[in-house]
């Protein structure tokens, strides 16, 4: 099975993804929270850069990441 994203104002397939199985899904929040068990012993002032930085890129790209919202919704 597919998943679509679609314009709904217009109806345009923007993109289809494949459909994950359940071992994948489930090997994906495992790795998410083996992540999360590393980010928290992560000193405070390491992730606050890479927080600021994260924030640097979401700004330099927020007309594109704007852009492919309003198409979605």
């Amino acid at each position: 099975m597919k998943i679509e994203s679609t314009n709904p104002a217009t109806g345009e397939l923007l993109e289809s993804y494949d459909e994950m199985s359940r071992e994948t899904v489930g090997r994906i929040i495992d790795d998410a929270h083996k992540a999360f068990e590393r980010w928290k012993e992560v000193a405070f002032s390491e992730r606050t850069r890479l927080m600021n930085n994260a924030a640097m890129i979401l700004r330099d790209k927020r007309e594109e990441y704007a852009a492919l919202m309003t198409r979605e919704m």
